[in-house]
């Protein structure tokens, strides 16, 4: 299960998802909403998420990866605040959740560089699993958005170059690390 905004969502292209080499994945719905804020996605959650727990399945994963439009609108104290009760609800439906920090963003670092270091603080008890896209530096460091082979002229969505070749590889090994050893 996917939600965030539109960086999660199908812009000019395929969302990371695609590049996800998870077979169970393939069936994986994206519920993101283009614009949407964490208040949006909090609130969105019990019509947009829930309903697609599936108890038969293990494991039911949500992956969260929002904050870019909470610029201007929340601190990042109560982004955080947004992401941890959007975690805390998914849990107690039964889903296991991953965070993925915020990238590179025109206009938005600065607010990139606030909400980044709370969720790496913060993380660990309230989300599953960490998928920490920021620390690479090709999509993560203020002003990476101005490289087009990583975002798109907007210099904010990634391309499907990075999708594919940066943040799919990252998020990969956190959603694997939540399936049960064999």
């Amino acid at each position: 299960m996917l939600d965030g905004d539109s960086i999660t969502d199908h812009i000019n292209g395929w969302s990371y998802a695609y590049f996800i080499n998870i077979p169970l994945l393939k069936s994986t719905f994206n519920v993101a909403l283009s614009g949407a804020t964490t208040d949006d996605l909090l609130a969105s959650a019990p019509t947009n998420v829930d309903p697609h727990y599936d108890s038969t399945l293990y494991p039911n994963i949500s992956v969260i990866w929002a904050g870019t439009n909470d610029c201007g609108h929340d601190t990042a104290a109560q982004s955080w605040a947004n992401l941890a009760a959007y975690s805390a609800a998914r849990h107690a439906i039964g889903f296991k959740t991953i965070i993925v920090t915020m990238m590179s963003f025109f206009g938005r670092d600065a607010c990139k560089d606030a909400l980044n270091p709370l969720i790496i603080a913060n993380w660990p008890g309230v989300f599953d699993g960490l998928a920490d896209v920021a620390a690479n530096p090709l999509v993560g460091a203020d002003g990476a958005y101005a490289n087009l082979t990583y975002f798109q002229a907007d210099r904010g969505h990634p391309t499907n170059f990075s999708a594919q070749t940066v943040i799919a590889p990252i998020i990969q090994p956190v959603i694997e690390s939540l399936f049960p050893r064999k």
